[in-house]
């Protein structure tokens, strides 16, 4: 019984904290750059989504170590993309220190949707199921035409170390 009580309790403070950021952003309408560091996941990205129509920047950080603690996956930033598409402000968009094993090729596909965004930043590990992604989504794919600037991280894990960075320009 110990561990239900411990889940309830946070649970709790996970839906309290989330009413707070939302009601925090509420009171910030006009906020252009937003860094998430060591919290989000699907329901932070919609909060965002729904609250911060004038975002130009949003950088996204989290280690590896909390992916048992957080849910970051391609649901939680189609929300986002499809409430940029109304907005069309987000300008850039930094996943180049987002360790999420379900943030996937589905994402960096349906950002092409995005025609207000000129750079992205992203990790090598988030073009995983990039050749099912293209399966399943290549009737709605359109290539995105505002992109300039890619900056693509290789992961530890990966043969290659470093990043590549490429301007469109």
């Amino acid at each position: 019984s110990g561990d239900w009580s411990s889940d309830v309790c946070s649970s709790d403070l996970e839906s309290r904290w989330k009413a707070e950021l939302k009601s925090f952003l509420t009171k910030l309408p006009n906020i252009t750059h937003l860094t998430l560091k060591d919290f989000c996941d699907d329901d932070t990205l919609h909060i965002v989504g729904w609250n911060c129509p004038h975002l130009q920047y949003l950088n996204i950080v989290l280690g590896p170590e909390s992916f048992s603690e957080q849910q970051l996956s391609d649901d939680g930033f189609s929300d986002l993309i499809d409430k940029q598409v109304e907005h069309g402000s987000l300008r850039e968009l930094d996943l180049s220190e987002c360790h999420s094993s379900t943030l996937t090729g589905k994402t960096i596909l349906y950002l092409s949707n995005l025609t207000s965004l000129d750079t992205l930043h992203v990790r090598k590990s988030h073009f995983a199921w990039m050749d099912l992604s293209v399966k399943f989504l290549a009737g709605g794919f359109k290539p995105n035409q505002s992109l300039t600037t890619l900056s693509l991280t290789f992961d530890e894990n990966d043969n290659e170390v470093g990043s590549v960075n490429i301007d469109f320009r």
